[in-house]
């Protein structure tokens, strides 16, 4: 079977998860999320608009296969627009079922949420310059207040 490699722009600490989750030989499937984003967001040629903005030093590329039927009908490219909001939108994903499962450790099992945190930075192998501990608390911390009530 022919098919297409995309090159998704993401922060490296996301590719490290999205390899973790998906490997290296990921085919995109409308049965997993990032894979009907992916399908779902993928331009024709003759409807891409190709304005070009430098991206920060810090993004690298995941790898992901297209079926070439599924890119004949739906287009085989995505703008760096899109690119930005599907990277976006896959990060926050990734941050809230972080803090869901932390809340959730925290209640059901009395793990401290810097041990689930920690824990998941650990299991993907992050740095400390590709994703800080601190970066994490705050942005926890934050998220904490807005949705603990949802959890009692």
């Amino acid at each position: 079977m022919q098919q297409i490699t995309l090159h998704l722009s993401v922060p490296r600490y996301v590719k490290k998860i999205l390899q973790f989750k998906y490997g290296d030989d990921y085919k995109a499937r409308e049965d997993t999320l990032l894979g009907m984003v992916v399908l779902n967001t993928l331009q024709k040629k003759s409807e891409r608009n190709y304005t070009y903005k430098r991206t920060n030093s810090d993004i690298t590329y995941f790898s992901l296969k297209v079926g070439i039927d599924k890119a004949s009908r739906k287009g085989f490219q995505h703008n760096q627009s899109k690119a930005y909001q599907i990277s976006k939108a896959i990060e926050r994903d990734i941050r809230e079922k972080l803090y869901t499962e932390a809340v959730t450790n925290e209640i059901n099992y009395g793990i401290d949420f810097k041990t689930t945190i920690q824990n998941f930075l650990d299991l993907y192998d992050i740095a400390e310059d590709e994703l800080s501990y601190e970066t994490i608390r705050k942005d926890f911390n934050r998220w904490k207040h807005q949705n603990i009530k949802k959890f009692k």
